[in-house]
């Protein structure tokens, strides 16, 4: 819970190292799904390097991540700005046809 808090740190480092640690958990459990997406739209390219890192499977339909961010993202659209490339690659991946 502790890497969840810290992937708001105004410190990019602290950030990073936060994540790997959410990212290196066995499962991605529900409740750290909205902390990894949310830096998914930040301007530091190897957090967001890091994310498709551990993720690779996240756009391959039916898999648990896909699974998981993809209801996340379904249920709560507005997190991501549509407007910036990262999260539009991101939704294009995870939402099913159409909803872009």
């Amino acid at each position: 819970m502790a890497a969840a808090v810290h992937t708001r740190s105004h410190d990019g480092w602290v950030r990073q190292r936060a994540l790997r640690r959410l990212l290196s958990a066995p499962v991605v459990a529900p409740w750290m799904t909205p902390f990894v997406v949310q830096l998914v739209g930040e301007y530091v390219v190897q957090i967001v390097d890091d994310i498709a890192e551990a993720l690779p499977d996240v756009g391959v339909p039916g898999s648990v991540h896909q699974a998981a961010f993809g209801r996340y993202l379904v249920e709560n659209p507005e997190v991501l700005p549509p407007h910036t490339r990262t999260s539009r690659q991101l939704l294009g991946v995870l939402l099913p046809q159409g909803l872009l």
